[in-house]
């Protein structure tokens, strides 16, 4: 991470490792908050972390989450929708997207889906693990 030093220049403030937060109840499948922002931003950034003792919990509008989602094989998730606006992009294996109508299609390393507060659910078919990376941004949702 970075932002601007005790110094008053800008540089690299934390790396390393991300431990996993705790999931869905029963579920091996592992999320790693990565970031969390309020609205507004604020730069520059003093390097403190905004997820250190985080759950998961689903940013207000204007507020962005950025995770890592790793499927274990033949694992999915509810059918379910998030008041929220999510960048998602494969980084390894295969996922397939399902549909509140029933609607599918399959996601591979490199494919990226806008997923715009729709009822969905996420299905690992394979025998390999997937990861995906969001960005999670809230929404004002209009009935």
């Amino acid at each position: 991470m970075t932002g601007r030093g005790a110094d008053g220049r800008d540089a690299i403030l934390q790396q390393g490792p991300i431990d996993p937060i705790a999931g869905m109840a029963g579920s091996a499948n592992q999320t790693r908050l990565h970031w969390a922002t309020s609205d507004p931003v604020t730069l520059p950034h003093d390097g403190t972390d905004p997820v250190a003792g985080a759950g998961m919990s689903m940013p207000a509008p204007g507020e962005t989450l950025f995770l890592q989602l790793t499927l274990v094989p033949h694992s999915a998730t509810p059918i379910h929708a998030t008041p929220t606006l999510d960048y998602v992009a494969i980084l390894s294996g295969e996922l397939w997207l399902v549909m509140e109508d029933g609607g599918e299609t399959r996601l591979t390393a490199g494919d990226t889906v806008v997923q715009n507060g729709t009822r969905h659910a996420w299905e690992n078919r394979s025998a390999e693990p997937c990861t995906m990376m969001a960005v999670m941004v809230g929404a004002k949702v209009i009935d």
